[in-house]
């Protein structure tokens, strides 16, 4: 999958959470209000973090 689908993915399984991808430094980044961060290497880890499957 390429990071367009990722992100449309993840939007619609975490619809609480804003999603970004930087291509440059590849990582991908979930947003939730102001003091909620999550930054992961790929998609999926990030996916699993925010189901709590991959601990932090």
């Amino acid at each position: 999958m390429d990071a367009t689908m990722w992100l449309a993915r993840l939007r619609a399984e975490f619809p609480r959470w804003g999603f970004l991808f930087d291509p440059w430094r590849w990582i991908w980044i979930a947003v939730r209000g102001r003091h909620q961060i999550e930054v992961a290497r790929t998609a999926i880890e990030l996916r699993d973090v925010l189901h709590g499957r991959h601990p932090r």
